[in-house]
């Protein structure tokens, strides 16, 4: 139809088509989006303010959607810029909106440097292909153009937002199968459904050949992903908030002053007791003017005040304590609270946390206790040395200079000759100086950095042994503390081998140590790995002998060549004759059975004339040597070795 000289009606059916209804509802869904997370409390995430960046897009793409089809009504030459800006527009946003959908998921699940480079990489590098293709269209008639005759064109099949579009759902399809752990399965599956779903309604559109639906096929995925990830930090059942709403809330308040109340209740699912929560928000009432609940974990709260002056901080501190032994007497239930206050040195929710779990353990049950200066001095220390064990843990370097060895001789009662030691281990940081086994040996079996560990020491000392032998000095064997922990390892045994194997000395020359802390379901794997190295000629010495959880019975199963009697024993032990019954039990069983002991603890001559009578093979303690630095091993075992003589 002709409405002038140089003017034509377009008669292209996804013209005739289009329905301004679908586009309006996505941009009121879009504000209310924008709206919703913008009022979050978890609206400062990296992740989420891209999520709110894609929204935004989707409005604006949406806006041009309207714009586009307004325009279109009535082409001219002068107005034909203005249509072909905004197509483009309308594509290239709506592109724009998947990469940023790629890179939102990317940030939610913290993909180190290298995944990380690469999805940025796939993604916008796809985003630039498709834009100039898109730009392009005009010239290449592969999507949206007009011809010179002034006649619209659309190719539904081909054009280049519908192979971007099939190709960011492969790319986000690939990411989440690829990191599907990190994801609860049910919310996977309902993802893939919305994409299946707005897939559905792109593929209808070219059947139909329309572009009603464009933008709310996009809009879908974002719907889908806001309500499955993030629809709220609202706990309905027990009128909380999240944790999630927690490191929110605490980088809102900045440098406010604010307390936290830590409330632990061991072996509790706060689900079950709602009522123990709102019973929490009434005591809150009455005492705070400003303060937010939220549960932590399944048997822990946190509630977060504004500061109170003294008199009546210290009138709610003795009401929580009277609050907690009333409620949790009335359900049977145990409590511990901690109360922390605003602290520079604690910058961020995570670190609250991370001392409410340093002093968990310090707090008893039943006990309501505020935290002091100490406390977070002592924390910080442990934090940083964690820190650094981390560091140690993910170099794995066998050379790494902040993990000590320090060797404690043994004397050997049958040639009277210091023959013999146990590697300690220790650490030397920048900022702590020496740390000793009971500061660090926690943490590193806790996180599971103690295999790292064990595998430097057991270097450090088959090196020593290694020059030793080389100076011709001769050395029975040195023994190696080894967690219970490490045998849960498949690759236990081979690491052992071949740190022994790299240093070029004979199996022989090295003993693990082991303590008696493991439990029947393991007394299997712990039998095999120890018959197996036994072979090579690796000693196995069991520590602490007699004070372990596991049973007597049990441990005297296992294939020990050396038991070592704990010093518990030797303390007193010309007081106690208990002590002397169960020290002269364990070497008689221990001689019956052809196997070594050793006595550990022995602090003075006294002693070590006293417990000579048991015939204990070896002999361990601060009488005979401190632990030295592995460097000077050999200088301390000749110089106590010609004091024997």
């Amino acid at each position: 139809m002709i409405e002038g000289e140089n003017e034509f009606m377009t008669d292209v059916l996804f013209y005739q088509n289009y329905t301004y209804v679908a586009d309006i509802s996505a941009i009121v869904l879009c504000i209310i989006c924008w709206l919703l997370l913008h009022s979050s409390y978890t609206v400062r995430e990296k992740s989420l303010i891209i999520f709110k960046a894609g929204t935004v897009c989707l409005m604006m793409a949406t806006v041009c959607s309207i714009s586009f089809h307004t325009a279109i009504t009535r082409i001219t030459e002068s107005r034909k810029i203005l249509i072909y800006v905004l197509q483009d527009g309308i594509y290239l946003l709506l592109i724009l909106t998947f990469v940023l959908l790629c890179n939102y998921f990317g940030t939610l699940l913290k993909l180190e440097e290298r995944p990380a480079r690469l999805l940025g990489a796939v993604s916008w590098g796809g985003y630039a292909v498709f834009a100039f293709l898109e730009i392009g269209s005009p010239f290449t008639h592969l999507g949206f153009y007009i011809d010179a005759d002034l006649m619209v064109h659309q190719n539904f099949y081909f054009d280049p937002f519908r192979f971007a579009y099939i190709y960011y759902c492969i790319v986000l399809v690939v990411v989440l199968f690829t990191y599907r752990k990190k994801f609860v399965l049910k919310m996977l599956r309902c993802l893939a459904y919305i994409l299946l779903f707005s897939f559905g309604m792109i593929a209808l559109e070219a059947e139909y050949v329309s572009t009603s639906y464009s933008c709310m096929a996009l809009l879908l995925p974002y719907m889908g992903v806001l309500f499955l990830f993030h629809y709220t930090s609202y706990d309905r059942e027990t009128g909380t908030l999240d944790a999630g709403a927690f490191d929110s809330y605490l980088r809102d308040v900045g440098d406010d002053d604010f307390s936290v109340i830590f409330m632990g209740f061991p072996e509790t699912n706060l689900k079950k007791i709602p009522e123990l929560p709102r019973t929490i928000l009434t005591f809150a009432e009455n005492y705070f003017k400003t303060f937010c609940l939220f549960r932590l974990q399944d048997d822990k709260l946190a509630l977060v005040y504004q500061r109170l002056s003294n008199k009546a901080e210290k009138n709610g501190k003795y009401n929580i304590q009277k609050t907690f032994e009333r409620v949790c007497k009335e359900h049977g239930l145990g409590y511990r609270v901690l109360i922390a206050h605003a602290d520079d040195r604690l910058r961020e929710a995570g670190e609250y946390l991370a001392l409410n779990e340093f002093m968990e353990e310090k707090i008893p049950v039943g006990a309501v206790y505020e935290c002091q200066n100490k406390d977070i001095i002592e924390y910080r220390k442990a934090s940083y040395i964690l820190g650094e064990l981390k560091d140690i843990n993910a170099h794995c370097d066998l050379e790494d200079e902040r993990v000590k060895v320090y060797c404690q001789p043994v004397l050997n009662t049958r040639t009277n000759r210091f023959a013999s030691a146990e590697a300690l281990m220790r650490l030397e940081l920048p900022e702590t100086g020496m740390v000793y086994p009971d500061q660090f040996i926690p943490m590193a079996e806790r996180h599971d950095y103690i295999h790292t560990l064990s595998k430097i020491i057991l270097n450090k000392t088959c090196r020593q042994i290694k020059r030793l032998e080389q100076e011709g000095y001769q050395i029975d064997r040195v023994s190696v503390n080894f967690s219970i922990l490490e045998f849960r390892r498949k690759e236990f045994c081979k690491d052992v081998m071949d740190i022994i194997r790299q240093n070029e000395i004979p199996y022989e020359k090295v003993a693990i140590e082991l303590t008696e802390s493991w439990n029947e379901t393991e007394f299997d794997n712990i039998k095999n790995t120890i018959t197996s190295l036994q072979k090579l000629g690796i000693k196995f010495y069991l520590d602490d002998f007699g004070t372990g959880n596991s049973s007597l019975s049990l441990a005297l199963e296992l294939p020990f060549d050396e038991l070592k009697v704990d010093m518990s024993f030797i303390r007193d032990i010309k007081q106690k004759p208990q002590n002397q019954a169960m020290v002269q039990s364990i070497v008689d069983y221990a001689r019956r059975t052809n196997t070594e002991t050793c006595i550990e603890g022995i602090e003075d001559k006294e002693v070590s004339d006293y417990i000579e009578k048991f015939g204990s093979t070896w002999q361990q303690g601060y009488y005979y040597s401190k632990p030295v630095p592995i460097e000077q091993f050999e200088e301390v075992l000749r110089e106590k070795a010609t004091e024997k003589e």
